[in-house]
C-alpha cells in the first residue's frame, strides 16, 4: 500500500484543525469554573436553609407578601445565574463567556453597592465581611474571562459540535 498525503477533506486532518473550547481554558479558569459551580449550589442551598423558617412564619401569620417573593428571588438570583454561566462554560457554549462576564461584573457591582449601603446604614463592617474575599476572588476570574472571550467565541468548537460535524461528513 502507498502512503498517501493527507488531504484537507480527510477526517483526521479536520480533527487536527479543530480546537475544543475547553482546550483554550487555562487551568486557573477551569478551577474557577468548578469552584463557582460548587459555591453557587452551596449558596443557594444555604440561603434556602437559613431563610425557610422565616418564610414559613411570614406565610403562616401574614398575607403572602410581594416583599417576600422579592427577597426570595433576589437571594436566589445570583447563585442560580452564577451556576448557569459556569455550567454553560463547562458545556462549551459559544456565548457562555460573555454571559459569565456580565453576571460576574453585575455581582461585583452589587457587592460593592450593598457593602457601601450597609456600612452607611449601620457603620459596621462585620455584616458583610464575606463580600470582600468573594470580590477578591471574582476579579481574577473576570480578567481570565475577558482574556479568553474573543478566542472562545471565534475559534473554539465544543465537543458536541465536533461530533455533529463529523456525523455530517460520513
Amino acid at each position: 500500500m502507498q502512503n498517501e498525503p493527507t488531504s484537507i477533506f480527510d477526517q483526521d486532518f479536520l480533527k487536527e484543525t479543530f480546537v475544543r473550547r475547553r482546550q483554550l481554558m487555562p487551568l486557573a479558569l477551569k478551577i474557577y469554573v468548578w469552584f463557582f459551580l460548587a459555591f453557587s449550589v452551596y449558596g443557594a442551598l444555604s440561603f434556602i436553609y437559613i431563610n425557610s423558617t422565616r418564610w414559613l412564619n411570614v406565610a403562616k401569620y401574614e398575607s403572602f407578601d410581594k416583599l417576600l417573593l422579592i427577597s426570595i428571588f433576589t437571594g436566589l438570583a445570583f447563585p442560580v445565574l452564577r451556576f448557569l454561566s459556569n455550567l454553560f462554560i463547562w458545556l462549551e457554549k459559544r456565548k457562555a463567556v460573555l454571559f459569565a462576564v456580565i453576571i460576574t461584573a453585575l455581582h461585583i457591582l452589587y457587592c460593592c453597592f450593598s457593602f457601601v449601603i450597609i456600612f452607611n446604614m449601620f457603620r459596621r463592617f462585620d455584616f458583610m465581611m464575606w463580600t470582600v474575599p468573594l470580590v477578591l476572588l471574582e476579579i481574577p476570574y473576570l480578567v481570565l474571562l475577558l482574556n479568553i472571550r474573543k478566542r472562545w467565541e471565534q475559534t473554539g468548537i465544543s465537543g458536541n459540535e465536533q461530533e455533529q460535524h463529523f456525523k455530517g461528513l460520513k
